[in-house]
């Protein structure tokens, strides 16, 4: 468990939807981390969907996450 990073930035890393599925996991039993970018990682409605099944963790944990590629919901699938 982590107890010493307080940032991650994965920017541009090909993280996509099962990498963001394993991150919102490890994100649950976080107690240091307060940043994490994750711009530019392929990131689409499943692993986006991991993060929001996790919201109420990261908002009492105060974990800011960049994730947002600007794409449209036929982009989604």
């Amino acid at each position: 468990v982590n107890t010493i990073l307080t940032s991650v930035n994965l920017l541009m890393n090909i993280v996509g939807d099962e990498g963001a599925k394993a991150i919102a996991n490890a994100l649950k039993i976080n107690t240091t981390l307060s940043s994490i970018d994750l711009l530019g990682n392929n990131i689409r409605y499943a692993g986006i969907n991991a993060f929001s099944n996790i919201e109420e963790d990261i908002r009492a944990k105060n974990i800011a996450i960049s994730l947002y590629e600007g794409f449209g919901p036929d982009e989604c699938d």
